[in-house]
């Protein structure tokens, strides 16, 4: 899922990361928060995953306005 996900380094080059209602739990958000591999992300959008306040934090963070919650 969103782990290994986030450790693909296929993803690089990516600009806009769309995972809306899968079911992304914490592991996985905190797997895509940490990723070294999607530093280039215009967009990421989580919406419709639960995504608490807690897990919000590193993802706001690192993407700042760039994260749809």
């Amino acid at each position: 899922g969103a782990i290994a996900l986030a450790k693909s380094p296929s993803l690089a080059r990516l600009a806009r990361l769309e995972l809306l209602n899968n079911g992304i739990g914490p592991a996985g958000v905190a797997a895509i928060a940490s990723s070294p591999y999607l530093a280039n992300l215009e967009c990421l959008d989580l919406r419709g995953n639960g995504v608490g306040d807690r897990e919000a934090e590193p993802l706001e963070t690192r993407f700042g306005k760039r994260v749809l919650l």
